[in-house]
C-alpha cells in the first residue's frame, strides 16, 4: 500500500507527479490489484491540485481523498478499518469510595 499525504505545495520533491504517475502506474502493471492500493490523500488543496490529484488516483487504480487538516486521523482510520486494523482505546476510572 502506498499512501501519499499532500498538501499540494512541490516544495523540494524529488520526484515530480509526473514521474510519480509513471511510477505508479507501472507497479499496477506489475503488481496484482489485491497485492496493491494506492490511496492519495490531498490536505486543503486548491481545485486545479485537486484535480491532478484526482487524475493520478484514477490513473493508478487508487483513491483521492480531499480532506482537511483536522480530518486527516478520521481518514488514516478509514484506511485502517479497510486493512483490518482495528485499534481500540479503553479509558479506566478508578473511584475511592471513602472520598
Amino acid at each position: 500500500m502506498h499512501v501519499i499525504l499532500t498538501d499540494g505545495e512541490d516544495t523540494l520533491s524529488k520526484t515530480p507527479i509526473y514521474k510519480l504517475n509513471e511510477l505508479l502506474t507501472k507497479l499496477n502493471e506489475e503488481l496484482p490489484s489485491e497485492f496493491l492500493k494506492n490511496i492519495i490523500i490531498g490536505v486543503q488543496v486548491d481545485e486545479i491540485t485537486k484535480k491532478g490529484l484526482k487524475n493520478l488516483a484514477n490513473e493508478s487504480n487508487g483513491e483521492f481523498y480531499d480532506v482537511s487538516d483536522k480530518d486527516i486521523e478520521n481518514i488514516f482510520q478509514k484506511i485502517s478499518l479497510s486493512l483490518g486494523i482495528v485499534t481500540r482505546t479503553a479509558l479506566i476510572g478508578i473511584h475511592d469510595e471513602e472520598n
